[in-house]
């Protein structure tokens, strides 16, 4: 059952099953920590014990008082507290062990999951959600593990033996130690009701606001052009204003509610009712002072006990609407690629579009379209701005999986290649170059991590950019964005020279000189015809003039296939004429 199918409730309850999923690796671990937990928890009456011991030696049998004794009763209180300290400390240590092994596994499992998912995965969550899950949820999840298994059994085990111990010592004074307790309860119960599925709708805002505030911050460029008119701006000021206006909505009636919940747990009050109501108790000869004294003591233990209780519950929901997530994200395997042990090995570079077709959301973008890329052929897609050319293009890296029909290379489908054996096969140079912070020898070797330096440099040549680089600052060593920047001609050139070193069968062009400088778009082409020996190649494009000579143009028009051939047969073409009519007109 998805998110989607789910109540509010639901999704409370399927967070707790997908927490308690997440724990399985490290239950015997977290076992040890509460058995030592629970042994400190049945010494925690030791100390009172002792005290009343000190108490009725100084007032009560004072003539056989001997100070030895008493030093011996201090030190057994302080012995009896350090060991419990002692056993608590190594029940936590445990459980923070335990949470490193278990947090380490859960960011390895998500990073090797994405990195088996195809990119639309992405793109559909949104960066601010895949951030989410890594660097957030997991660490949510860490209160669970590294204090809540001991934490909340020691909040509610020690008032729990220190009643059983007031009711073996004086009953009345057990039951006033509690008295203000089903107040408490009855307003806190009050002021958390439907908290469960609020806290899920909480954490939903939450990430929305992450995923909005991701999408405004990566296209800030566009938001200062255009200021508050920028859709990723009012977007997240949307996503912000609701989750403002929700919490607000939740907080401002429980407010009340919570500080009455409180008061009957506030030390003024337990002090008030514990000795106010003792001191009658001892007139009428019901209990010792003493037995007050520590009555009143030990009910000073339920605030501190209380929030820790409460602040565990909370991060429990928390904690389960971020197990949840990463939970359905390990069942969402429709689009992941096979292991490496499974997938097929395509032998040549035969490309094949049997009737594909591919919506985003209700806007369709492509339709039943069939295209063959036949081995060490140019194939270029045209056609208005609109027409699918980068989808069609972008489905065969995988960027997204059609939603209709199948797409194949020497008839394997890309659905039962694995991703290493894609990317081996398909390389890919797009107008926006991605280049990392990091050095440019790096960024080439991208592509093929394990090259030499020899190598890197040959295909840097080939791409036209070497003679630029031994010129930066630290040559094939310069970090870009520290020690260099790139104009927008290198970094297409660094972008070739990294598909140049993959070497890859199967190449697509988004044409990369629509966007370059005059000075740059020679060079650019030339590395281009260094990356297109060979190759199978598909390519996106904005300029006619460049395609002339291709081995296929395919007419894009409203996602259909209108016409194809060579340049010379689509001349009397209506769709071809008016493209080549509006790039007359523009020049």
């Amino acid at each position: 059952m998805t998110d989607v199918n789910m109540n509010e409730k639901e999704k409370f309850k399927a967070g707790k099953s997908a927490l308690n999923q997440l724990k399985k690796p490290i239950k015997i671990e977290i076992f040890i920590a509460q058995l030592i937990a629970f042994i400190s928890c049945l010494l925690v009456f030791l100390p009172y014990k002792k005290l009343i011991q000190i108490a009725n030696l100084v007032f009560w049998d004072q003539s056989s008082l001997q100070t030895h004794e008493v030093s011996k009763l201090i030190f057994a209180i302080f012995g009896y507290y350090a060991l419990r300290k002692f056993l608590y400390i190594i029940s936590l240590t445990i459980t923070h062990v335990a949470d490193l092994k278990l947090r380490n596994y859960l960011k390895f499992l998500i990073i090797a999951f994405i990195q088996r998912m195809p990119i639309s995965y992405l793109i559909y969550q949104g960066s601010g959600q895949v951030r989410k899950m890594v660097q957030d949820d997991t660490p949510t999840i860490h209160q669970m593990i590294a204090h809540a298994p001991v934490d909340l059994l020691v909040a509610i085990m020690n008032p729990l033996v220190l009643f059983v111990y007031l009711l073996y010592i004086n009953w009345k004074l057990a039951i006033l130690a509690i008295s203000t307790l089903p107040l408490y309860f009855f307003f806190y119960l009050w002021t958390t009701r439907g908290m469960s599925e609020k806290t899920v709708i909480l954490d939903q805002k939450l990430g929305l606001v992450s995923k909005t505030m991701g999408e405004f911050i990566s296209g800030i460029s566009v938001v200062r052009a255009f200021g508050k008119a920028g859709t990723a701006l009012k977007q997240y000021q949307i996503a912000a204003k609701d989750f403002s206006d929700f919490y607000k909505d939740w907080c401002r009636p429980q407010v009340r509610s919570a500080a009455i919940a409180q008061i009957w747990v506030s030390i003024p009050v337990l002090l008030f009712v514990n000795l106010g109501v003792g001191n009658l108790l001892i007139r009428n000869h019901m209990a010792t002072s003493v037995q007050v004294l520590v009555s009143s003591l030990i009910a000073l233990m339920l605030p501190e006990s209380l929030e820790a209780v409460m602040t565990i519950l909370w991060s429990y929901q928390l904690a389960g609407a971020a197990a949840l997530r990463i939970h359905n994200n390990f069942q969402d395997k429709s689009q992941i690629f096979v292991e490496e042990k499974n997938s097929k090995h395509p032998q040549r570079n035969n490309v094949a579009y049997d009737h594909v077709s591919f919506s985003y959301g209700m806007h369709e973008v492509l339709n039943q379209i069939q295209l063959q890329l036949k081995p060490n052929t140019v194939t270029a897609l045209i056609g208005p701005s609109g027409s699918g050319k980068s989808t069609l293009a972008t489905l065969l890296a995988r960027f997204h999986d059609p939603e209709e029909g199948e797409i194949s290379i020497d008839e394997i489908s890309l659905r039962n290649l694995s991703s290493k054996t894609l990317y081996e096969n398909i390389s890919f140079v797009l107008q926006d170059a991605q280049i990392l912070m990091m050095s440019i020898h790096d960024n080439i070797a991208l592509a093929k991590p394990s090259a030499s330096r020899e190598e890197v440099e040959h295909a840097a040549k080939a791409a036209q950019i070497h003679n630029e680089i031994i010129k930066f600052p630290y040559g094939y060593d310069s970090v870009y964005g520290k020690d260099v920047e790139l104009s927008g001609g290198q970094e297409q050139r660094i972008a070739i020279a990294r598909a140049i070193l993959q070497n890859a069968p199967i190449v697509i062009l988004d044409e990369a000189t629509a966007m370059s400088d005059p000075e740059s778009e020679d060079k650019i082409q030339i590395a281009l015809n260094q990356l297109m020996k060979g190759k199978t190649i598909l390519v996106i494009a904005h300029r006619l003039a460049s395609i002339r000579g291709a081995d296929n143009i395919v007419i894009l028009d409203k996602g259909k296939i209108c016409a194809s051939g060579k340049h010379e047969e689509l001349l009397e073409n209506k769709h071809y004429q008016a493209l080549l009519s509006q790039q007359e007109v523009s020049l």
